[in-house]
């Protein structure tokens, strides 16, 4: 994935005494403001401070952050990278009309958040069929028959 407007912030990027002071200051629910050079303060609204507590959140954890905006078109290769499948599977569920996408020429590209509700999508569908075979598995007594082998009787 080579967004055109994608920013890779790493951890490491912050000091770790300024990581723990803004990590501070967030938890505490401080009213975060930016400071101008000409002294003008500015409160940062609760989005943005969100935004910051989740990035400082990952920089705790040693983990990276990338920010992409929601209409980033993806390549089809970047998009199934993303989902993790092959680029031949991607195009079928494009071509099935699966996922949304349009043309740069001859080149389809995929939006990002289209490549998220199906991810969501995906996620809710494979949790529902399995609630639903639980169900029906509960139903049938397999759960009592499994516990009943596994004591002995």
């Amino acid at each position: 994935m080579r967004a055109s407007q994608d920013i890779r912030i790493e951890p490491g990027a912050v000091s770790a005494e300024s990581l723990q002071r803004l990590t501070k200051l967030c938890r505490e629910g401080e009213i975060a403001s930016l400071v101008g050079r000409n002294g003008e303060k500015v409160a940062l609204p609760p989005e943005l401070r969100r935004v910051l507590s989740f990035v400082l959140g990952a920089f705790e954890k040693q983990q990276s952050v990338c920010l992409i905006p929601e209409d980033e078109p993806f390549t089809t290769q970047a998009a199934a990278n993303f989902l993790g499948m092959s680029r031949p599977y991607l195009m079928r569920l494009l071509d099935a009309g699966e996922i949304p996408f349009h043309r740069v020429g001859t080149h389809r590209r995929v939006l990002y958040r289209d490549l998220v509700a199906f991810q969501e999508h995906r996620s809710a569908v494979r949790q529902e069929a399995l609630s639903k075979m639980t169900q029906e598995l509960d139903e049938a007594g397999v759960y009592d028959r499994v516990a009943h082998m596994e004591r002995g009787s």
